[in-house]
């Protein structure tokens, strides 16, 4: 019984089709928010909240576009997130569809022209007590008591991003992030590394005094 059932099996297995290999592809998300609207006001008083003032973010698509198209990127697979579109939670919304989007070996590019802001850390893993925000449509620009960043995006959510996309695409996969805000130099990092520029006033106060580099 044997001497007969295992040629059959190997037949089997030398007929079974090869796995079909993927060709990577390219990908890119650009957002860029000029007009930030007027964000909402305070919930619990309705007095309205200080809005961020205008940039001319959208001078930058045809440049960014133009040098992605230039390096081969298909038009089909560069998305834009602009202006009222680019809120807190179409941000988000696109993060997660690039990453499930994204396959091995794929080479994926995020460009982020717009605002940056700081508000108190919220998980203690910044030596001067603050995290760095990128700033959506709509998002507040002026502090009231309890706000904790609700309508921003802070630098920890964008760093997951940044991991999960880099797990999708593996070894072979490339990715890189353009952040053109202020206080982008630490956006995809831990800890503050680096003075940092921006606007004055964070969005209240720190959540620990500054510690030096190096103390922990």
């Amino acid at each position: 019984m044997r001497l007969v059932a295992l040629p059959f099996l190997v037949l089997l297995a030398a007929g079974a089709p090869a796995p079909e290999l993927r060709e990577p592809v390219s990908r890119a998300l650009i957002i860029a928010i000029s007009d930030y609207g007027a964000p909402p006001p305070d919930p619990r008083t309705q007095a309205s909240r200080a809005a961020y003032r205008a940039l001319n973010a959208k001078n930058d698509v045809p440049l960014v576009r133009g040098a992605l198209v230039g390096q081969g990127f298909s038009e089909e697979n560069i998305r834009l997130l602009a202006d009222s579109a680019a809120t807190r939670a179409g941000i988000l919304a696109a993060f997660d569809q690039l990453v499930k989007d994204a396959g091995a070996g794929d080479v994926v590019v995020v460009h982020y022209s717009g605002h940056g802001h700081q508000i108190a850390d919220d998980n203690g893993d910044e030596m001067d007590g603050y995290d760095e925000l990128l700033v959506p449509y709509g998002a507040p620009a002026s502090f009231v008591e309890g706000y904790e960043g609700e309508l921003h995006v802070r630098d920890d959510e964008v760093g997951a991003f940044v991991q999960r996309l880099r797990r999708k695409v593996g070894p072979a996969g490339n990715v890189t992030i353009f952040l053109d805000a202020c206080y982008s130099g630490t956006g995809t990092r831990g800890a503050e590394e680096l003075p940092s520029r921006g606007e004055p006033q964070p969005l209240g106060p720190p959540a620990r005094p500054a510690r030096p580099p190096g103390e922990e």
